[in-house]
């Protein structure tokens, strides 16, 4: 049993997976118990941090990704503070190219093509072949994906076309 789960896991590097769903941001409070409230039985946390993740479909994308699959995030993410975070922390480190595509995603579900187009940019003038060319081809789909702006299409082309070369 155990040699088949090492087996699946080592297969994720095959794996294209794309993931549709909700990407929330999941917070989580850090601190210490001060006392226990007088009112009712609950403790009174000295909060001391809060850290913002990325959870629902974003989790599961990250999880994949750690696991070496090549993961296609499809989603959408609120106007929101919590919206914010969860695209900050996904562009936390700029040479992160996984984190990169799976924003990528995330702007393309939400028909922003131009922002999902400007992250497929980034990681091909950081790394051309990354993934055996995935953000070109990736950038390649959103082409289709945004024939209804022929003029944004365009420009991209050119972008892309300036990267490459």
């Amino acid at each position: 049993m155990q040699d088949k789960l090492i087996k699946i896991i080592e297969r994720f590097g095959e794996q294209r997976i794309v993931i549709l769903g909700d990407a929330i941001a999941d917070k989580f409070l850090h601190g210490s118990i001060s006392r226990v409230s007088r009112e009712a039985p609950v403790f009174i946390l000295r909060h001391q941090q809060t850290e913002t993740l990325p959870g629902g479909a974003a989790n599961c994308a990250m999880n994949l990704v750690a696991l070496g699959a090549r993961v296609s995030l499809i989603s959408v993410t609120g106007r929101d503070e919590c919206g914010s975070e969860l695209r900050a922390k996904l562009e936390a480190n700029p040479a992160d190219h996984e984190t990169r595509l799976a924003l990528a995603g995330v702007y393309a579900g939400q028909r922003r093509y131009q922002e999902a187009m400007d992250e497929l940019l980034e990681i091909l003038k950081r790394a051309k072949n990354w993934r055996e060319g995935e953000a070109r081809k990736q950038l390649l789909s959103l082409f289709t994906l945004a024939a209804s702006q022929p003029a944004l299409v365009a420009e991209y082309r050119r972008k892309l076309a300036s990267a490459m070369f």
